[in-house]
């Protein structure tokens, strides 16, 4: 990228990331104990809501609570994850459910929806914010609106190479978080919807039922393998790189998996980056049994490093099996490396060594001096009382102030003075203890510590005025109008002859990158030829390559008379953000994820007031949520997943013929897979066909300003025959669903 564009100047220019901060996955409170014990800087975790593992133990408040103070303690940070679209109704029960980690001093939240961003400024200025790799950001650009937005880091997603994070690091400032352990979903993260559609179980929701796992049929094949299934990812070999590149944080995946794996995991690639440290660059190597630990600590058939190096590699599929493998045979090892060190893993909470002074005379008050560091804390107790017929032993005080019980802290020396005729009650003596330990703890966190935000009224539910707005709409709009995406060139001329279709949405998918322009031209005048406005509707990705291509054609590319442009990810907004593309021009399409009234205006706030329904909301949600500039999907096969791996290429190799796949499921199901050879995606589209068109009174309560008919697979005939009437649904040769319409998801 040219140091003309918008997110470059010489004073964000960074040199290359120092210290590396190794954060480990807390799926449970012996989790979060297990990885900072192991040499985590970070840990990150969900609470009991709003997280993207819903299925992980995670913690109750009382043991998030205690598992800050303990990290904290140790010297390691804490990332919560509020990494899920939240609802209306959800929204309103943030603020609560955020202010004791706050107040705790939590380190950051991870975020994926926009509304939990723009909540998160308004209500909780001062409290860090990452995005979440859920939000997809593949390119400098949404990386510098991301930091344009007030958040610190992105966590970045994880189909990218390392010259890719370069680029992105030399444009920006903001922190990057890269994974480089675990295991890889096969969509673009956020961009997924396999699990809920066919499972009710949405990725969006922490919900993931991991359908990509599952076994599939590759016609002409008639045997089924795990096209979809990908290798553990293992980075440990290119932490160098990594460096290099700039990555400020290496995020290792597994809040689903046990303590054993999260400590074996965390103190190998602690001992890398030390290594990386202190022997620098040329003399770090990964020896063969921290290999052989990793891959007996679970692996998928082996280990990938991902993208980071190839752009696409069929050797990164397990094929046959999806299933992790612990077998040591598996590591050319002949012991389990596991069973050796779990003996060395410490899945309890350590405590933190402290010096201690006690004096005990007769007629005075009991004192304990407790010291930490340079932190040094005296307090006093009862008065002593003189023995009047046994002395309280030496020994016995000393053995009762070390007894610490549940608290942080042990003493490593302890100094007592006492008189020999003292007399110490031990409920005093114990009470003496617990208040000098507990305000050493206090004193030693007082800096973690905040005071409650002073912002805006606690949010509270809006569902009453967005019910209102909603029904003055519908009293004030008629008939919505209709759009159709093309995604076939034989689909453009029915589309074009429909009385009904007063927008043509122009699919990427329909031009190469050779004659982009002029292609996209004419279609533009065609559509205006028939009093029809013209769409175009960008990549689902927009990644350095294709961020090149618009950056180098841009003043052509914007003076083209198109009425509006549909964007799909936050890498393209920020894109044409950044050559001033009008905003009431943009639509934001259903994966820029609105499911609540707060995430719809905080884009509306930016502009962006045409926005797509999300696709997950059931018939109640969505009249619970505002509409008025929104279009509403209801017809068309749904993408399920956005790849970079590509199943084609894995198949037959790379010819750039933009073939169409199917994937057959066990049920016999087919899933057509489009090939974007222009942009390097695949799109896997449902087996079912969404028809949401004969919900008359929802459409009429809703209001939606438009509807949308998404064509993907389908001919010429049967593009003209869904826009002519509903007679398309007595087509017995084709399955048709209402997806999330009645029954939604958690």
């Amino acid at each position: 990228m040219s140091k003309d564009t918008f997110f470059i100047s010489e004073k964000q220019m960074k040199h290359k990331t120092k210290t590396m901060e190794v954060l480990a996955p807390a799926g449970s409170a012996q989790a979060l104990a297990a990885a900072v014990n192991a040499g985590a800087d970070a840990v990150y975790c969900g609470g009991h809501r709003f997280g993207a593992r819903a299925y992980a133990d995670n913690f109750t408040e009382e043991e998030l609570l205690s598992g800050i103070d303990y990290a904290h303690l140790k010297g390691a940070r804490v990332y919560l994850t509020v990494n899920t679209c939240l609802k209306n109704r959800e929204i309103a029960e943030l603020y609560d459910y955020l202010l004791p980690y706050y107040r705790a001093g939590l380190d950051a939240v991870l975020v994926q929806d926009f509304g939990v961003l723009s909540f998160l400024r308004a209500n909780f200025p001062d409290l860090p914010v990452h995005a979440s790799t859920q939000m997809n950001l593949t390119s400098a650009y949404g990386a510098e609106l991301m930091r344009s937005l007030g958040l610190k880091r992105v966590v970045l997603a994880r189909e990218l190479s390392l010259t890719e994070i370069a680029a992105i690091h030399q444009a920006t400032p903001i922190e990057l978080e890269c994974f480089v352990h675990g295991a890889l979903c096969y969509s673009y993260s956020g961009q997924c919807l396999m699990s809920s559609m066919l499972g009710g179980r949405s990725g969006n929701r922490g919900r993931c039922a991991g359908t990509c796992r599952l076994p599939y049929q590759q016609p002409p094949s008639e045997r089924a393998n795990y096209p979809l299934s990908l290798k553990d990812l293992c980075a440990a070999s290119l932490l160098p790189a990594l460096q290099e590149a700039g990555v400020c944080s290496l995020k290792i995946e597994g809040r689903m998996k046990s303590p054993s794996y999260t400590a074996g995991v965390t103190k190998i690639y602690r001992e890398l980056v030390d290594l990386l440290e202190t022997a620098g660059a040329d003399q770090y190597r990964v020896s063969s049994s921290h290999m052989e630990t990793l891959l007996a600590l679970g692996n998928r058939s082996g280990f990938t490093k991902g993208f980071y190096e190839v752009r696409n590699d069929p050797e990164m599929v397990t094929k046959d099996s999806p299933d992790h493998h612990k077998d040591p045979k598996k590591t050319g090892s002949n012991a389990d490396p596991v069973k050796q060190e779990t003996e060395e893993y410490d899945f309890t909470r350590q405590k933190l060594l402290i010096s201690g002074e006690a004096v005990f005379l007769p007629g005075e008050p009991m004192r304990l001096l407790v010291r930490r560091g340079g932190t040094v804390l005296s307090v006093s107790g009862a008065v002593c009382e003189k023995a009047k017929n046994k002395a309280t032993k030496e020994q016995e005080l000393r053995e009762k102030l070390s007894a610490t019980g549940t608290s942080d802290f042990a003493f490593e020396t302890l100094t007592l003075t006492a008189g020999n005729d003292v007399f110490v009650p031990l409920s005093a003596l114990k009470e003496l203890r617990r208040n000098a330990l507990a305000q050493l703890k206090d004193a030693l966190l007082c800096d973690c510590r905040r005071e409650p935000p002073k912002a805006a009224e606690k949010p509270q539910a809006r569902e009453k005025a967005v019910r209102d707005r909603v029904d003055q709409m519908a009293h004030q709009r008629t008939e919505p109008a209709v759009a159709a995406l093309v995604s076939l060139r034989s689909q453009l001329a029915p589309v074009l002859a429909s009385d009904r279709v007063t927008t043509v949405i122009l699919d990427t998918l329909l031009y190469e990158k050779e004659w982009f322009l002029t292609a996209l031209g004419e279609d533009v005048a065609r559509c205006h030829e028939k009093g029809k406005q013209a769409v175009y509707a960008m990549p689902y990705v927009i990644r350095r390559d294709n961020a090149l291509l618009y950056e180098g054609m841009r003043s052509d590319f914007c003076a083209l008379p198109l009425d509006g442009i549909l964007v799909r990810d936050y890498d393209g907004l920020a894109l044409l953000r950044s050559v001033s593309y009008p905003p009431e021009k943009i639509r934001l399409d259903a994966a820029l994820y609105t499911y609540s009234d707060q995430a719809a205006e905080s884009f509306a706030a930016l502009g962006y007031l045409h926005q797509t329904l999300p696709v997950e909301l059931n018939e109640k949600e969505l009249l619970h949520r505002t509409a008025v500039h929104a279009s509403w999907i209801v017809y068309g096969r749904l993408p399920l997943m956005v790849s970079a791996n590509c199943i084609h290429r894995n198949k037959k190799g790379c010819d750039r013929a933009k073939a169409t796949e199917q994937l057959i499921d066990r049920r016999k199901k087919v899933f057509p897979v489009l090939c974007d050879c222009a942009n390097c995606t695949n799109l896997i589209l449902n087996a079912d066909i969404l028809d949401l068109t004969g919900e008359k009174e929802t459409i009429r309560k809703l209001a939606p300003e438009e509807l949308r008919y998404q064509f993907t697979t389908e001919t010429a005939e049967e593009t003209a025959a869904v826009l002519r009437s509903d007679a398309f649904r007595q087509d017995q040769t084709k399955a048709f669903t209402r997806g999330h319409f009645k029954r939604g998801v958690e």
